[in-house]
């Protein structure tokens, strides 16, 4: 049954209940009589000009309380006991109590319902009033089971009844699918920088592979380089050799048949091979020089070898030369600078040391020279 503190029962109810307090509120033999007296009617205009009922929706309709069926019950035995002149002292207390925690209830509630309470003129006026209760509550005889009520059960009832009718449910709802999105960002990043570590290191084994395979195929032309010497220094050597056979022959031949001639009774015909001796001497002249000309293209492809064999194992000592060069700079400048003068300079081929054909055939021409004089 509802509660409505402005209809007829309450309003006569709460009109006796001024009586009493205002009975009472003067006197101490009773100390918990007098305050609630004092506080009932300190607070009654408050009450009259407030309507509690319609932002106390909850206090006016708890079952716990079953305010109606108290107000009537207690004002049927107090009116009959006055009528007859029999004790009411008792009753008076009763009324009192149960007077002062109805308006206790409805403060509580009215105290969590009411916006911005602290900043109006009825707050302190409120305060008190409830203060009463939460400090007497053992004094209590009839109606400390709804103070107790009040103070430690009605508030979380309150609470939780705005809860259920307030939008907060949606913003909770709404707060777990943003915390559902959030947990999949969260994933979404892990698994993002475990992939963008991933692409790191295969990027680093990427310039790692890229900075060997740039050394694999520097050794590589060394090595196709280093081939074709071995190819040119054979066709030296048998240049050389085919030239030094001729040479060793030569003379060979003319020693052989000047024996030959001596031995068959030919000697008379000595004289004659005079006239040869000019041109097998220009012949062994000439196959003297390109047999040395022969020895210093085998030594210079022999030189390029070794130079090109030095190389390919520097090739193989040396890595990760573009990123660490700056630190072997710092660390061992000469001898780096010494490593890149090997590795990129020139080959060396003592073209300069070998004669020209040019050059032979003018120092022939001035040893025929001398010869005339």
């Amino acid at each position: 049954m509802v509660l409505d503190l402005n209809d007829e029962v309450s309003e006569e109810f709460f009109k006796e209940i001024r009586k009493i307090a205002k009975k009472y509120s003067s006197g101490f033999e009773n100390e918990l009589r007098g305050a609630l007296s004092e506080q009932i009617l300190k607070i009654r205009a408050f009450v009259e000009s407030e309507s509690l009922n319609e932002i106390c929706t909850y206090v006016s309709v708890l079952p716990v309380f079953d305010f109606k069926h108290q107000l009537m019950n207690y004002m049927t035995r107090y009116l009959g006991a006055k009528k007859f002149d029999e004790n009411i002292d008792d009753l008076e207390n009763q009324l009192l109590e149960l007077a002062y925690s109805i308006i206790f209830a409805y403060l509580t509630e009215y105290k969590l319902r009411k916006p911005n309470l602290e900043k109006m003129e009825a707050y302190e006026l409120i305060e008190n009033y409830l203060n009463v209760g939460r400090w007497k509550i053992n004094n209590f005889k009839y109606a400390g089971d709804k103070i107790s009520y009040s103070i430690y059960h009605l508030i979380f009832n309150i609470i939780e009844d705005r809860y259920k009718k307030s939008q907060l449910i949606q913003a909770e709802e709404k707060f777990q699918i943003i915390d559902n999105f959030i947990s999949k960002v969260d994933e979404w990043n892990e698994s993002f920088e475990l992939k963008h570590k991933a692409v790191l290191d295969l990027e680093k084994q990427l310039e790692e592979s890229k900075q060997t395979y740039d050394f694999v195929l520097l050794n590589k032309g060394f090595k196709e380089l280093y081939e074709q010497k071995k190819l040119e220094l054979k066709e030296r050597r048998e240049g050389y050799s085919q030239f030094g056979a001729t040479l060793v022959c030569v003379p060979l031949a003319v020693i052989i048949a000047i024996i030959i001639l001596i031995l068959t009774g030919y000697e008379a015909k000595l004289a004659s091979m005079w006239f040869l001796a000019i041109p097998i001497t220009t012949l062994i002249l000439f196959l003297f020089y390109f047999t040395r000309v022969g020895l210093q293209h085998v030594r210079s492809v022999q030189s390029q070898m070794m130079q090109l064999e030095l190389r390919m194992a520097l090739c193989q000592f040396i890595h990760n030369y573009a990123e660490d060069s700056e630190k072997l700079h710092a660390k061992n400048k000469a001898g780096f600078e010494k490593f890149e003068n090997i590795i990129f300079s020139p080959l060396v081929s003592s073209d300069d040391k070998i004669p020209t054909t040019f050059d032979g055939i003018e120092q022939l021409a001035k040893l025929v020279s001398e010869f005339r004089r």
